[in-house]
């Protein structure tokens, strides 16, 4: 008998077939059964069918994805791969595997994991979320600019810039001297050696 079952069909669709987990149940209390649908088991959306760049949209995703507004090829952008889908795969993992070491130490008996591909589109926004929560602020796109990467480098067409985001300083003419002589210290490097 199998000990884990994953599936990716519309919410009830198994059903049909006496492969949903209440059915299988019966034959194997052990089962670990994963459905991982678009929307979830419950709920309004729950029938529904969806895909990656639905779920960047509806979570939001898209909206801090791209160039600034007011820079060449600004707007909201889908992320580049399928990315609900491969953190939902990950959450996949992590349940499963714990809900295989519960069942073997302490129940003696399998669950259904219930994952939904917008709720893990919705965790990747988790950054944007706690910044608007707990400052006020609206997230924005910045391209490259990302608000949790430190130090940041990028090159535009004029010059080479780094800020250092706990410290809120620019360091332009060092950066940008260093970027254009290839001798830029590497990336772990301390606040202090970029300082030029």
């Amino acid at each position: 008998m199998a000990d884990v079952l994953i599936e990716n069909y519309k919410a009830g669709d198994l059903k049909r077939y006496g492969l949903d987990y209440e059915s299988l149940r019966k034959v194997n209390r052990k089962l670990v059964y994963c459905s991982i649908t678009g929307f979830g088991q419950t709920g309004p959306y729950a029938p529904r069918a969806g895909y990656d760049p639905i779920f960047q949209a509806m979570s939001g995703l898209m909206s801090v994805s791209g160039q600034p507004d007011g820079k060449p090829g600004a707007g909201a952008m889908r992320v580049g791969v399928p990315i609900t889908d491969f953190i939902c795969g990950l959450y996949a993992y992590g349940a499963i595997l714990t809900a295989l070491h519960y069942r073997d130490q302490m129940s003696g008996e399998g669950q259904h994991i219930d994952l939904a591909l917008l709720d893990a589109a919705i965790s990747a926004t988790t950054v944007a979320q706690v910044n608007y929560l707990s400052n006020g602020n609206l997230p924005v796109r910045q391209g490259n600019d990302a608000p949790t990467s430190s130090p940041r480098v990028y090159s535009t067409a004029a010059t080479a810039r780094c800020s250092f985001q706990r410290r809120r300083t620019t360091c332009s003419s060092a950066c940008a001297r260093r970027w254009a002589a290839k001798t830029l210290p590497p990336t772990r490097a301390s606040p202090q050696e970029w300082t030029g």
